[in-house]
């Protein structure tokens, strides 16, 4: 059933919503504010209760009949209550419930500070961003000559409005694009030396104790379509970390040191690679020296179901030295060969898509993201969001500070524009 709101009956009877309020409360009519409703029958056994003082106050607006004598002839003139005189017109605000005399300041137009010394004057001790209850709303707006129309504000996020889209591309909109590595293992197998030998840099220089602090993306010019890396940390602490990098990737490789063995990090990254279901290529490091077995590595890692080629499974295992570099061509040959037999490829005419791997705050950049592209071409100007994180595209550079315009599917590139630090993912 329909139900009229007690400030439209109010301003209908030219009285105070407060005396209506009052009078259905007193009928046990469940109202709470102005803006609460009344059934016809609700309304029609308000407006009995309250018929009475209505007659006294049309009694009262009547005006006494004058009388005036002009020449011993008696005048008579009488002032009657206009029926038709407009109604005082009452401006309703639509405002949130729990509003702060900040936000109400908004909506009406006068100062917060002005508000605060207004509900002072009503009795009611509120801060600038303080919330009001529905009823120091309504106060304050009848002290306003305004009506409060009062709501539950709705809070929406752009994680609300923007589903997440999984793309399903046509086979003949597909080119190959470049395999996405992700290095794993212990803090001290030397996977950032390697990484240093490929890209012929010096990074683990430049962190604390050799160790990497952050995770870095690098493209190196290796096949047809070349070899995107992302370096892991390997210290304990940053393990979600190394989950997730295990997650945006298409080959693990497992670097594993041939003068050590099997440790708790090596276990770590071996059930990190097979829950997110991506191939491992074992790479064994420090071959160069003596004390070096790769045949006991190979032996302690089909404990963990990690299987070499040469004993009857199918990971591919290359040993190598990141020091003087041995083994690191038959590493990129193999990973080529492996990214050839997934059949990685991509969309390159499309809105670009991916994933963060880093974000960070930089002195004269700001928020900069690490981003992976794994679908379409990005280009310096383009529109991108993270969850709540939205970026503009101002300018992307790569690991070595080279500017670009343009990056394909399968290339690491840091972007700068964010409006806030984007979440991995």
């Amino acid at each position: 059933m329909a139900k009229k709101r007690i400030h439209q009956i109010a301003k209908e009877l030219d009285i105070a919503s407060a005396d209506i309020l009052h009078q259905a409360k007193e009928l046990g009519i469940e109202v709470k504010t102005a803006s609460s409703g009344l059934t016809e029958e609700e309304e029609e056994l308000v407006k009995l209760a309250l018929a009475p003082a209505e007659e006294e106050k049309v009694v009262e607006e009547v005006k006494e009949v004058v009388e005036s004598v002009d020449n011993e002839t008696e005048k008579v003139k009488t002032v009657q209550l206009d029926e038709e005189s407009p109604e005082n017109d009452v401006q309703i605000i639509e405002v949130s419930r729990n509003s702060s005399p900040q936000k109400i300041s908004s909506l009406i137009e006068i100062e917060a500070t002005q508000i605060v010394g207004d509900l002072m004057g009503l009795g009611i001790m509120k801060a600038i961003d303080s919330p009001l209850e529905d009823s120091e709303i309504e106060k304050l707006f009848e002290k306003y000559n305004l009506m409060p129309d009062l709501i539950d504000e709705v809070t929406i996020s752009r994680e609300d409005i923007i589903e997440f889209q999984d793309f399903e591309d046509e086979q003949d909109t597909l080119n190959l694009r470049a395999p996405i590595i992700t290095v794993m293992g212990h803090v001290d197998h030397g996977k950032t030396s390697l990484l240093d030998y490929i890209r012929n840099e010096k990074v683990a220089d430049a962190e604390a104790g050799g160790i990497t602090q952050h995770v870095g993306a690098y493209k190196v010019e290796s096949g047809e379509t070349g070899i995107t890396f992302i370096d892991t940390p390997g210290h304990e602490a940053f393990t979600q970390m190394r989950a997730r990098g295990a997650n945006v990737t298409d080959i693990v490789v497992l670097v594993v040191a041939a003068d050590d063995g099997v440790m708790p990090q090596t276990i770590e990254a071996i059930n990190h690679s097979k829950a997110a279901n991506v191939p491992i290529v074992v790479a064994i490091n420090k071959c160069d020296l003596p004390e070096a077995n790769p045949t006991m590595i190979k032996a302690e890692l089909t404990k963990y179901d990690v299987i070499s080629e040469d004993l009857g499974g199918d990971i591919p295992v290359v040993e190598v030295s990141a020091i003087k570099g041995d083994g690191v061509d038959d590493l990129l040959e193999t990973l080529s060969l492996v990214a050839e037999i997934e059949e990685l490829k991509a969309n390159f005419n499309a809105e670009a898509s991916g994933y963060i791997v880093e974000s960070r705050m930089e002195v004269g950049r700001g928020n900069v993201a690490t981003v992976i592209v794994t679908r379409g071409t990005l280009k310096q100007g383009d529109f991108l969001y993270a969850g709540q994180a939205f970026c503009r595209v101002k300018s992307m550079f790569d690991h070595n500070n080279k500017t670009h315009k343009v990056v394909e599917p399968g290339s690491p590139i840091d972007i700068i524009g964010w409006d806030e630090s984007p979440t991995a993912e």
